[in-house]
Parts: structure tokens; sequence; C-alpha cells
């Protein structure tokens, strides 16, 4: 395990780390953390609304907080410790420029997220970049890892991508989406989510910063850093 400090001086040890995408405005951040119960910047339980189902639905995407992934969770390589991975991090987000794009809850696969309206390149592109310029600090796949990931129900381009990038939906295998449900078999809480998020989402989403986060001990992740792209 790694440690970490908090602001409040308070020592952590983070079994992993990954960069998300953590929404803004704080309304809709503040939506997003009470429906599944979490609050990843916070480090903290929320009450979730009064939703038939909600704890269950909600259950496998609690732990991450309300978020989109970029790299997802991996174990830091040797010699490799949270401050070069901070460094790194601060510097890549300082090169780079916000993007803006509209969004709307979409069922994807089994399951609802919040997804942009169209095609973005340039969100693409900031994802995959991400990718690549954290590699090397990305510890090689454990077999429990790789396990994880059912390589036999993926594809033979996502396969590649598991080994080379320790994750398959990276690159061109990546969609941008903030989860909001575990897998569900029907659409039968489209219109919670909907009610839910009413007036507390923005049309136009600005992601311009990136956050590096921890998981802790007990399997929730927290924001570590927040990192803002350069402003133009």
């Amino acid at each position: 395990m790694l440690r970490s400090v908090t602001s409040e001086g308070v020592f952590v040890r983070y079994t992993r780390y990954a960069v998300y995408v953590m929404p803004e405005p704080a309304e809709f951040a503040a939506a997003g953390a009470a429906w599944l119960g979490w609050d990843a910047r916070a480090g903290r339980d929320v009450a979730q609304p009064d939703v038939p189902q909600i704890s269950d639905i909600t259950a496998r995407p609690r732990k991450y907080g309300f978020h989109a992934t970029i790299k997802a969770p991996f174990r830091l390589a040797d010699p490799y410790d949270e401050a070069d991975l901070r460094a790194a991090l601060t510097r890549f987000c300082a090169g780079r420029t916000p993007v803006a794009f509209d969004i709307g809850i979409a069922r994807i696969g089994n399951f609802f997220a919040f997804t942009p309206q169209q095609e973005e390149p340039d969100l693409s592109d900031m994802a995959a970049d991400t990718v690549r310029h954290l590699d090397k600090f990305r510890a090689p796949l454990t077999d429990e890892d790789r396990a994880r990931r059912r390589p036999d129900r993926l594809s033979p381009a996502l396969r590649q991508n598991l080994e080379q990038w320790g994750y398959p939906h990276v690159l061109e295998a990546f969609r941008f989406h903030i989860t909001l449900t575990g897998p569900v078999s029907d659409n039968r809480h489209l219109t919670a989510l909907q009610t839910h998020f009413a007036e507390k989402t923005p049309k136009t989403l600005k992601v311009s910063s990136l956050s590096l986060m921890g998981e802790r001990p007990d399997g929730r992740f927290v924001e570590c850093l927040r990192c803002n792209f350069r402003h133009e």
C-alpha cells in the first residue's frame, strides 16, 4: 500500500490510483454524489433519494463516486511513488485546454450513464493522451487484475488493450461516460434518474481538470489531487 497525507494532515494508505473527471458545477456534482450515496471528493457517505431499489442498483458504481474514468485504477509501478504521479499529472494538465460538450442520460448496454450527445474528438484525444502519458506509472497486471476484466468475453482488440494498457476500453474503444447504475434489466429507473437530476444537470458539461483518485483499504475511492487545465 502507498501512503498519502490529506489536507487535514491525516495519513491514508491507498491500494490503487486512478484518474477521473469529477464533474462540476457543484449542484450537479452534489446530485451525483447523492444518487450514488458516496461523495468521492469529500470522502463521505451521502443520503440517497427515496427511490425504490436505489441502494441495489447503485451498489457497483458507488465506491468510485460520481465520475468518468480516464485512466482506470492501477497499482503504482516501482520505483515511483505518489509524489511522482502527482507531479506528472500536474504537468500534463497544465498543457491541456478545457473541453465542453452537451450531455444527457443514456443506456449503455445494461447500465445508465451521462454521455456526450455526439462524438467529441477533443475529449477522446485528451483521454488517450492521459492513458499514454501516465502508463509508465502503472504496475503490470496481476492474474487477479486480468481475471477481473473477464478477457474471455473481450474481442481481440479489447484483449490487446487490456494487455498493453491495463484496461480494455481505451484509445479507439474509449467512450466518455459518468456511470449512474450497475446492471439493470430494463428502463424502469430512467424516470427516477431524470427526476433526480432535473434542473441540476448543465446542458453543457465543461471538463477543465482531472482528478487523481486513491483507493482506500475499504475499496472506496477519494480525490487526492485536482489538476486544472490551462485556460485560454
